[in-house]
């Protein structure tokens, strides 16, 4: 026999609601085995007999009229009904009409379907009827939902992890409407798998299994959503909002609000029509449900005229887009003989706003507004390209070159054979033609940068330009790679082939002897399921790859902003909603990496939004430790 409806039993918890006739727990201090009603199918020993017992003593079940309990019969959906009422005290009303068209006004079970007609899902038929059903047996998942609507917890299945469901074999038993009901029937302790591994959500209960359930529910106590039986009419239980505050806009731009309010019975209804926003904030205005960012600033939108949002308020931070980050004075040498040299510099913005630096899509970490990178070198002239960019996403490019003399005679190199075709690496060509009198000078990339979708191909060439002025196709000559293969490969011949979604650079192999100038690296955005602005899936909201950071003064630590698509797929959207910290005295962004500065605790919040109408994480916490 499968193991029955398991229950922890919780601490005693007293309530008091003039609906709710239930003291939880303490109903049964008076009970003994003298006051236990006797039924001839319920011997001693049996499993149920004394939660039978209780719960007809309590007036919640009745016997047959022929002594009998039948214990192992199921119960039905009116029966099941009629006991909820009678468990939950409530008051029979008068039914002048029937709710469902299987259930007759003259139905002895009517006016107890009508009066708890609130702990049932609504069933809907295809043709738009709403049955019942009172005859058939009450499954396990009814029971739960019908219990966990009484006691109050259908706050707690907006939040429920369903992953919770997993250690059930038949999960997929379980109605959709019903899962979060049972995850917190699980967690409650009301309910647990049978032996077998499986949750029987379909399963009907037998009068014996219904009466345990009842009694044991007793012991788990109130929640504290709203629930009003006595009332047909639908409470507002709570509002949600958007968008999230804090919000953050730049000047000019503007956000419709948005509401919707989660109703008694556990429906989610459109509740924007109710609004009535007002401001006295100068930076932000406010027409109708229309928020528009008017100066920079930190504004507040109340609402007026609802007690249920009198204390929720919005807060929008508005900010000056306009103007592009700046590259002060640049020091770097011009000539060494030495294999590494350090680049020093500042940048700013004419708006203060945060800035981010990279060089050659590496990020460089910056100490306030200044850096120092040191760069190694090969022979000839190094070319390094530090890109500067706000948090509204305008840039600022510095190109920085540095030429390494090697005191030694030049050494011709032989001209190579002809490497196979797809192979990884080729032997390098030296800076020398066929024709002794012109020689390789530099080098340059058939297009300034790639933007893919995922599964696409494309090829590009690297060309030579000589002494005479000649440009020459050497893609053949060197092997290739892709800093990051997870987003696009390349083969031997140029062919890239974008992989998913995200940015990697396209590098190149070239003897240490050779006296060129080289180009950056090439840079290959990906844009596959996670694109925006193409395909079916579309950005639906954004999360943290962590739910805090801690790290120590002077050290980094890593996150990711990732953007969540309708396909389930993500992408890291770290660089593109600019991410920043709000004390930049702790800590310091820099692409996807945070450096601790002192001792202390601040946030990481982002500066743009790649889509409108998508949901927001909260600010990402981050600790500072010595």
């Amino acid at each position: 026999m499968k193991k029955i409806l398991s229950i922890a039993i919780a601490s005693v918890m007293l309530f008091s609601n003039s609906a709710l006739a239930i003291d939880y727990g303490s109903e049964w201090s008076g009970h003994t085995a003298t006051s236990s009603t006797s039924f001839k199918d319920v011997p001693d020993g049996h499993w149920a007999k004394d939660n039978i017992d209780r719960v007809v003593a309590k007036g919640w079940f009745n016997g047959y009229e022929d002594g009998t309990f039948h214990p192992n019969d199921s119960i039905t959906r009116a029966e099941a009904m009629t006991v909820f009422v009678k468990f939950l005290g409530l008051q029979l009303k008068t039914v002048e009409n029937s709710s469902y068209y299987d259930v007759k006004i003259t139905d002895w079970y009517c006016p107890y379907i009508e009066r708890g007609k609130l702990l049932f899902p609504k069933i809907t038929t295809y043709d738009g009827q709403t049955p019942f059903q009172p005859n058939m047996p009450i499954t396990r998942e009814d029971t739960v939902y019908a219990l966990v609507t009484a006691l109050r917890y259908t706050d707690d299945t907006l939040f429920a992890d369903q992953s919770a469901l997993n250690m059930f074999k038949d999960k997929n038993s379980i109605s959709e409407l019903i899962k979060p009901y049972m995850v917190v029937a699980v967690q409650k302790g009301l309910v647990s798998g049978y032996d077998d591994g499986t949750i029987g959500a379909q399963d009907p209960l037998t009068r014996a299994e219904f009466a345990t359930l009842l009694y044991r529910a007793t012991y788990i106590g109130f929640g504290t959503s709203v629930l009003n039986l006595d009332d047909d009419t639908p409470t507002v239980s709570s509002i949600e909002l958007a968008p999230i505050s804090p919000y953050q806009m730049h000047i000019g731009e503007s956000v419709q609000i948005t509401a919707h309010a989660l109703m008694s019975t556990g429906t989610r209804e459109d509740y924007s029509a109710n609004l009535y926003p007002v401001t006295t904030d100068s930076c932000i205005a406010v027409d109708g449900n229309t928020i528009k960012a008017v100066s920079a600033g930190t504004g507040t939108v109340k609402f007026l005229n609802d007690a249920n949002l009198a204390n929720s308020t919005i807060t929008i931070v508005v900010s000056n887009p306009t103007g592009s980050p700046v590259f002060g004075t640049i020091t770097a040498p011009d000539t060494v003989t030495t294999s590494t040299a350090t680049i020093t510099g500042s940048v700013s913005d004419p708006s203060g706003a945060a800035l981010t630096l990279d060089m050659d899509g590496e990020s460089v970490n910056l100490s306030g507004n200044s850096f120092s990178k040191t760069v190694n070198l090969e022979v000839g002239t190094n070319t390094y390209v530090f890109t500067v960019k706000n948090i509204y996403g305008a840039t600022a490019v510095k190109t920085v070159r540095i030429k390494r003399e090697n005191e030694a005679a030049p050494v011709r190199t032989a001209e190579p054979t002809a490497a196979p075709a797809d192979t990884a690496t080729t032997a390098p060509r030296s800076n020398r033609s066929d024709d002794d009198d012109k020689y390789l000078t530099s080098m340059e990339w058939s297009v300034s940068s790639l933007d893919m979708s995922a599964g696409e191909s494309a090829s590009i060439k690297l060309y030579g330009i000589y002494s005479d002025g000649s440009r020459e196709d050497i893609t053949g000559n060197y092997g290739f790679s892709s800093t990051d293969e997870s987003v696009a490969t390349i083969n031997s011949r140029g062919k890239i082939t974008a992989v998913s979604g995200g940015t990697t650079r396209i590098t190149f192999n070239m003897a240490s002897s050779a006296s060129v100038s080289m180009p950056a690296p090439l840079k290959v955005t990906v844009r596959g399921g996670n694109s925006t602005s193409s395909g079916d899936a579309v950005l639906t909201g954004l999360e943290w790859s962590t739910s805090s950071v801690t790290v120590s003064a002077g050290e980094n630590a890593t996150f990711k902003l990732y953007g969540i698509y309708s396909d389930g797929s993500k992408a890291d959207l770290t660089t593109e909603c600019g991410v920043y910290a709000l004390d930049d005295d702790i800590a310091s962004v820099s692409g996807t990496k945070i450096k601790g500065i002192s001792k202390g605790t601040t946030q990481l919040w982002f500066s743009s939004i790649p889509s409108t109408n998508i949901s927001l994480p909260g600010m990402l916490d981050v600790k500072v430790v010595e």
